[in-house]
């Protein structure tokens, strides 16, 4: 388990308290060499946890626990005490664990885009009570429990690779054949990330709309149209699943249905990171 606070012991090194991990009887330890190099805690090895960064204590108390050869990591809101520039630091090495260690990790957090931006499967509780699971489509799909996610903050996960970075002008992306653009500079081109497109920052309309600051302007297909007493949520398919916030009149006027084409408008501003 990785608790929140990483609850290192002060009064020994970094080495040590990886040291200090110890495997159950007849299971196999990561090899310590092994986990130093894939969070990078060479060059800490030697220092005391006061001394290190928020972002750096989690990632001595996550080796901590790989050294112990868990059956199944338990990560208690790892990243909840940390700032945003910290939490963009550790979700690289949160996402080389799950790809790596081959251990299974159970992530809890209130932050459904640290969520997403790990995992595409989701358990969804509601006052201890398990209210949903599945993908954050499935889930955004039922009434049940649409107003919880929007309440966490809903999102539309879009994998992206940079194209072009952009420099002062929106960088250009790659999500599959589909090409959209975001913030500039993301990184170089190549680079791989998780794109966010918050539902109520999508504008649907029925043909293309010119004379826009708008560079997003795709053709999609209507897939799902959600309603709660709170809101409507549209799923569309652009190439990539989006989702959007819309009235009632809107889905009248537009004739919103399964199936409908209609023009999905965002701003390159809208895409929000992770990291």
């Amino acid at each position: 388990m990785v608790f929140q606070d990483g609850r290192l012991f002060p009064h020994l090194t970094v080495g040590g308290n990886l040291g200090y991990a110890r495997p159950a009887a007849g299971t196999t330890a990561h090899a310590f060499a092994a986990v130093v190099e894939m969070l990078e805690l060479g060059p800490l090895l030697a220092r005391r946890p006061a001394s290190l960064s928020g972002g750096e204590r989690q990632r001595v108390a996550l080796g901590r626990a790989l050294l112990a050869a868990p059956r199944l990591l338990l990560l208690d809101e790892p990243m909840a005490a940390l700032d945003r520039g910290l939490k963009r630091q550790i979700l690289p090495f949160l996402r080389r664990v799950r790809e790596r260690a081959g251990i299974p990790v159970l992530h809890v957090s209130h932050d459904l885009g640290e969520l997403l931006a790990l995992t595409d499967r989701l358990i969804l509780l509601d006052h201890g009570r398990v209210a949903g699971h599945g993908t954050i489509l499935e889930l955004a799909g039922e009434p049940s429990t649409l107003d919880l996610l929007h309440d966490i903050g809903l999102a539309a996960p879009i994998p992206v690779e940079v194209a072009c970075p952009g420099g002062p002008e929106a960088a250009e992306l790659r999500a599959g054949a589909l090409v959209l653009y975001g913030p500039p500079y993301l990184g170089p081109a190549g680079a791989r990330t998780i794109a966010q497109l918050k539902p109520e920052d999508v504008i649907l309309a029925g043909a293309p709309v010119p004379g826009l600051s708008v560079r997003n302007q795709l053709r999609g297909t209507v897939t799902r149209v959600v309603t709660t007493p709170r809101r409507c949520l549209v799923v569309l398919d652009v190439g990539v699943p989006v989702l959007a916030d819309v009235v009632p009149e809107a889905v009248r006027d537009l004739g919103i249905a399964p199936g409908r084409q209609v023009w999905v408008l965002f701003k390159a501003t809208a895409l929000r990171y992770q990291e």
